[in-house]
């Protein structure tokens, strides 16, 4: 599986979408395929370098959701 072409608009590059879109609530370690898909679509791996895990919920099939929360450099990330 690989991620398709994400659309941009002026002023978000193509790997601010990615990063927000889901790169950031992506766990390479779970090796799930729709995380990795993500993850590869990044363009370069140290896209997530300064970010740290604050918590993370697994997918929970009910609400279809996975959730994370990431620090970096002082900053929330939700």
């Amino acid at each position: 599986m690989t991620l398709g072409d994400p659309f941009a608009v002026d002023g978000v590059t193509v790997d601010d979408v990615v990063l927000a879109g889901g790169a950031l609530a992506s766990r390479a370690d779970d090796n799930d395929t729709i995380d990795l898909a993500v993850l590869g679509g990044l363009a370069s791996d140290q896209a997530l370098r300064g970010y740290h895990v604050e918590h993370f919920q697994p997918f929970e099939p009910v609400g279809k959701r996975t959730q994370r929360r990431k620090g970096h450099e002082g900053l929330l990330v939700q």
